[in-house]
């Protein structure tokens, strides 16, 4: 029926799109989409990383490469190559 999203003061969230999906009827809740546009900082990842079973310093290590590609306006991945630059936009689901 409604989505609720919420923002500190000095975030800026676009709600750019917001509807009700008509084809899915389960109950007398009509589900709803919506499409946000948010302005997204690269995450440090300096706390404590000692939950869950995987390679810490491979994890700290892409996190690293991650925001030093942000911060430098080139291309990761399949566009390494090619040293595009990051689109403006991006699509994030959160849940």
């Amino acid at each position: 029926d409604r989505i609720l999203y919420r923002d500190k003061p000095t975030s800026l969230i676009e709600c750019t799109q917001y509807k009700s999906v008509e084809g899915v009827k389960h109950s007398d809740h009509k589900p709803v989409v919506a499409h946000f546009r948010v302005k997204l900082k690269p995450g440090l990842h300096t706390g404590n990383l000692s939950y869950g079973k995987f390679n810490h310093d491979v994890y700290k290590s892409g996190c690293k490469q991650r925001e030093r590609h942000h911060s430098l306006g080139v291309g990761f991945g399949h566009n390494a190559k090619r040293r595009t630059a990051i689109p403006k936009s991006s699509v994030c689901v959160l849940q």
